[in-house]
């Protein structure tokens, strides 16, 4: 019988492995083909086919049945086995120490030249101080294959050195004398690079002080003050860097005082009347006082193996006049009500400088005990600074400044708690002399006569 088939084949494929969400394959893929033919039967049918290469490939089976019918099949394979490309980089680098001093962030570049990126890390920052923290970044791209990348240690220290306990070995010398500062500087993290001083008040900048040997460990740090300077006070400030650039604020607590070993004495007496217009400040003193009186004395010498005689002393007495103090008729009698007073007693004479045949002007710095209306205060520092006229012939009078400060108190830049200032002429008189013509070793005879008026002017 005549047997007739028109009708071409089916085929249909598989694949050994499903491709993903989008479509592609991340390694090799076999392709089966599966004919079919319910007439004639299959005649021929496409064999299996592998494909290993990356790319977009096109692969096309074929059936044919024993009628010589045929039908084709086009498939489309995606195959991107290649792992992406990551980087990264910071937003600034570190110094030549490996340190940073801020926050740091990580970006990541992402690349794939097959089926494209997919997902990459989003910047990160590291805002911690740590002394090595590592940040990893992944890519993945649109066949599942990833890539991962972990960055250098980041090492961040934003705080700055600890500098303390300022010392001398001796706050007072003379100018062909060595003294010697002594210092801590410590960082906890990073560790101190350099620490550096400056003399005086005139900071020259971070990085212009002179610099310190810390090669024995800037816990120890120590500091050489020869024969440089001149008859003064001076400030002496220190500060410290660290290995990720961080500087330390100048830490100013001491103060060297340079005296000439040509010693001298200052001595003498004054009064004053003070006066808010004068820019007076004393306890009682204000709109209200219609008049006061100070009188102040003062012996500073030197005892015979160069420090400051234990005789060395400084007082002041102080009583202002209200309206409403001193005697009143009242209720048919007088009536004594106590005026306001201040009273200033040095304790200990810390340190004198001047000269006496230069300026004719020395300052000293005492601590003293000091009485307000009768009734003992808290114990505080006095910075004197007084003028001999009769060595200066372009000054008529001599002049004398007296500021009160804290226990404490930083005397060259804290503002005074008291302060009091004149000069006036045939109202006393200061000297300053050589040592050998004072009378430093002893109270003069004139002291006894001071004392008895403050005591005095204080029970007005």
């Amino acid at each position: 019988p005549l047997q007739v088939d028109a009708t071409p084949p089916d085929i249909n494929f598989t694949t050994d492995r499903t491709p993903n969400a989008a479509g592609w394959f991340n390694g090799p893929v076999r392709l089966s083909f599966d004919c079919q033919d319910a007439a004639s039967g299959i005649a021929d049918c496409s064999q299996p086919v592998t494909i290993s290469q990356d790319g977009g490939h096109i692969v096309t089976g074929t059936a044919t049945d024993n009628a010589g019918n045929q039908r084709s099949v086009n498939v489309f394979v995606l195959i991107d086995s290649t792992l992406p490309d990551i980087s990264y980089e910071f937003d600034s680098p570190a110094n030549q120490h490996g340190w940073h001093n801020q926050d740091v962030t990580v970006s990541f570049t992402c690349t794939d030249e097959g089926s494209g990126v997919a997902d990459c890390s989003q910047p990160a920052t590291v805002g911690t101080e740590t002394d090595g923290h590592a940040v990893t970044g992944t890519v993945t791209d649109n066949a599942d294959n990833s890539a991962s990348i972990t960055t250098d240690p980041i090492r961040i220290d934003k705080t700055a050195p600890v500098v303390a306990d300022l010392a001398l070995s001796t706050n007072t010398k003379t100018t062909d004398q060595t003294a010697y500062l002594t210092f801590s500087a410590t960082d906890a993290l990073s560790g101190v690079q350099r620490v550096e001083y400056f003399v005086g008040e005139d900071d020259p900048g971070v990085g212009n002080g002179a610099a310190v040997d810390i090669s024995s460990g800037a816990e120890n740090g120590r500091v050489e003050l020869g024969a440089d300077y001149p008859i003064g006070v001076y400030q002496l400030s220190v500060r410290a860097q660290d290995f990720a650039g961080n500087w330390s604020d100048a830490y100013s607590s001491e103060y060297l005082v340079v005296y000439s070993s040509d010693m001298i004495s200052a001595y003498g007496y004054h009064f004053m009347e003070p006066s808010l217009e004068n820019g007076d400040a004393l306890p009682g003193l204000d709109a209200n006082t219609r008049s006061g009186l100070l009188v102040l004395g003062m012996n500073i010498g030197y005892a015979a193996d160069g420090s400051l005689s234990p005789n060395s002393d400084f007082q002041l007495g102080y009583a202002a006049r209200t309206n409403d103090c001193g005697y009143s008729w009242a209720n048919g009698g007088l009536v004594y009500r106590a005026c306001p007073s201040y009273q200033l007693d040095a304790d200990t004479i810390h340190w004198m400088v001047g000269s006496s045949d230069a300026n004719h002007t020395v300052q000293f710095l005492a601590s003293a005990t000091q009485t307000i209306n009768g009734q003992e205060g808290q114990p505080v520092q006095v910075l004197v600074t007084a003028t001999d006229a009769a060595r200066r012939p372009a000054q008529f009078y001599d002049s004398i400044d007296v500021r009160v400060f804290p226990a404490g108190a930083d005397v060259f830049q804290d503002e005074p708690l008291y302060r009091v200032s004149d000069g006036a002429m045939w109202r006393g008189a200061i000297r300053i002399v050589d040592q050998t013509n004072a009378a430093g070793a002893s109270q003069p005879w004139w002291w006894s006569v001071i004392t008895f008026l403050i005591r005095r002017l204080l029970l007005l």
